[in-house]
């Protein structure tokens, strides 16, 4: 039987199936991702007048997103606008998921809270230059739905998720009728037919969806048992992880600073396996499915000198980043912003890397040919 609650969502507060219910889904097969644009807290959503099915609100400091259920999967939300006649928007026949994001897709808006003293990606999430964690904290919900439920991990081309504002009003985001009918996947609320809004922006879909086919995908599930002097955030760097990442697969843990010997810690699906003080290394498991590839920040060849380099990506300042530049074909100026991981993704598609944008060692390999 499909499961129809997320599991580490909360399903208690702001849960609206009993007094809003909506039509029931057989099968589902369209995701809706929105952003709300607001600075943080938890929307009122008119007591559930327009609730989506998820609402996540990301934790800067733990990185993790928290989630909060408001109508169960296979049940239609009130977050799209659905006019008469037309299409069916919330109430589809394949069935629809709609998630609202925290942070916003407006560069004015996150031009506005800057200047407020609200740090981009450090206070607020500006989705269109997400940072990783939060990405992958999405595709771990799309990878939930897609084993579930069967929803497919894909979407319009990349060029269909346009920057705000381009992407509102009657945009050449916007599906028509017949596509939307047809559509099975990941799509953007700025692309839904009978809606004018621009949310989420330019998000990286192929980013997104390249995290959450991995997690799709499966992974050995890594635990590690806790020995005399361990602490969380050691066990942490050790797999590569977030603190905020590995309590969000332990419910148990509610305080960082408080584990005890003989405590089993599982390990997020990203994680790598670690090697701990007091704790035996690990051993292949030739029938387990493989982890999936997180970019990883260990060094890579540098151009023509055969010496080491650190994965950069966006955010990143540097005599590193113009290498990069240079050999994307960008402008040289240092700062890893938007035109750069632009160049970077589609030097990696034409490699046949995966274009998330990352330089990491792989694509610092071909760099250096």
């Amino acid at each position: 039987m499909k499961a129809a609650l997320y599991p580490p969502a909360d399903h208690t507060t702001q849960w609206f199936a009993d007094t809003h219910p909506g039509t029931t889904f057989p099968t589902v097969q369209k995701v809706v991702l929105h952003s709300e644009e607001t600075l943080g807290g938890w929307p009122g959503y008119s007591g559930g007048a327009s609730a989506p099915n998820l609402s996540g609100l990301p934790d800067m400091q733990l990185q993790v997103i928290r989630w909060r259920q408001h109508f169960p999967v296979g049940m239609s939300a009130r977050a799209l606008v659905n006019a008469p006649g037309g299409v069916e928007t919330n109430r589809e026949d394949d069935g629809v998921v709609q998630i609202e994001l925290a942070g916003c897709c407006d560069p004015k808006l996150a031009a506005q809270w800057e200047r407020s003293g609200h740090r981009r990606n450090v206070d607020f999430i500006f989705w269109p230059e997400a940072p990783e964690w939060a990405l992958r904290e999405l595709a771990k919900l799309l990878a939930w739905l897609a084993r579930e439920w069967g929803v497919p991990l894909q979407a319009l081309p990349a060029h269909r998720w346009l920057p705000y504002p381009k992407s509102a009003g009657l945009s050449p985001a916007r599906m028509s009728f017949t596509e939307w009918r047809g559509f099975r996947g990941v799509a953007a609320h700025s692309q839904i037919p009978e809606n004018d809004h621009g949310d989420p922006g330019d998000l990286d879909i192929d980013a997104l969806l390249g995290f959450a086919r991995q997690y799709a995908a499966g992974a050995t599930t890594r635990t590690v048992i806790v020995r005399v002097g361990m602490t969380l955030s050691a066990i942490a760097a050790a797999a590569g992880v977030t603190v905020g990442a590995v309590m969000a697969v332990n419910p148990g843990i509610t305080d960082p600073n408080r584990i005890y010997e003989g405590q089993i810690v599982t390990l997020p699906p990203e994680a790598r396996d670690p090697v701990l003080p007091g704790q035996p290394a690990p051993r292949p498991n030739p029938q387990a499915a493989p982890p999936p590839v997180k970019p990883a920040p260990a060094p890579a060849p540098a151009p023509g000198k055969g010496r080491v380099r650190a994965t950069v990506s966006y955010g990143s300042r540097g005599p590193l980043v113009r290498i990069v530049q240079r050999a994307v074909g960008a402008t040289p100026d240092g700062v890893f912003g938007p035109k750069t991981r632009a160049a970077v993704k589609a030097f990696q598609r034409r490699h046949h890397l995966v274009p998330d944008g990352i330089v990491g060692p792989k694509t610092w390999a071909v760099i250096a040919q």
